[in-house]
């Protein structure tokens, strides 16, 4: 399966569904597009992994690059949804203490602040 990143965005959130196997060819592929969208951060920002198959290097290199990006721009981070195959790469790199977790969609949009939804 390809690699295909969905934004929805909402006026004070996104969501940034990722789908398919993140590998080095589609970091490549998407590495401008994906830095423009990190230009433009709403406050709060759910990555939603749960279609995502495989993750290597360079998908958690831009899984940083989003996190010092919502840093400098002051904006909350958190993931969901995440295949166990996905969740032990993040747990092993250490990303998994980087950012809050959800199991669902549902869940982490719960914990937006109010004005937030």
């Amino acid at each position: 399966m390809t690699f295909a990143l969905n934004p929805i965005q909402h006026p004070h959130y996104w969501i940034l569904e990722f789908t398919g196997r993140l590998d080095t060819q589609a970091s490549m592929a998407l590495d401008q597009n994906f830095q423009s969208l990190l230009q433009a951060l709403p406050p709060h920002t759910i990555l939603d992994l749960s279609a995502l198959d495989y993750i290597a290097s360079a998908g958690l290199r831009m899984i940083l690059l989003a996190l010092k990006q919502a840093k400098q721009q002051n904006c909350a981070i958190s993931m969901c949804g995440l295949q166990e195959s996905v969740a032990q790469v993040l747990h092993i790199s250490g990303f998994l203490n980087l950012l809050t977790v959800h199991a669902t969609r549902e869940a982490a949009l719960s914990q937006l602040p109010p004005a937030a939804s």
